[in-house]
């Protein structure tokens, strides 16, 4: 009983936001933090948040990372990331890697 009080409670306090952004497009980063998190229950949690703005008619665009898994895909085939003023310099190698690890790893597990 308290766990729905507590749920009511929340809507209630979100009820203003979902009221004013109702139409909007939110994008959402999902970021290495919560891709990599071993509990599921985290990934999961993410899901039912993003699907809640849809159900309040909020637009959600997940924009996903994937910087750690290309750099561990690049150093498996032994290359080096290179990195000029914080932006990751790509190669013809590294985009080739980039979209194996984007399209074949990272996508299939956020879709």
């Amino acid at each position: 009983m308290q766990n729905l009080v507590a749920k009511a409670h929340t809507l209630l306090e979100a009820l203003p936001y979902i009221q004013r952004f109702s139409g909007a497009t939110f994008v959402i980063k999902y970021g290495g933090s919560f891709m990599d998190s071993p509990d599921a229950e985290v990934r999961h949690r993410v899901a039912r948040d993003i699907v809640f703005l849809e159900a309040v008619e909020i637009n959600p665009v997940v924009v996903h990372g994937g910087g750690k898994a290309i750099t561990r895909a690049m150093e498996k085939a032994g290359l080096q990331a290179t990195f000029l003023q914080g932006q990751r310099v790509t190669s013809e190698a590294t985009a080739q890697i980039a979209d194996q690890v984007l399209s074949r790893e990272i996508n299939p597990e956020v879709v």
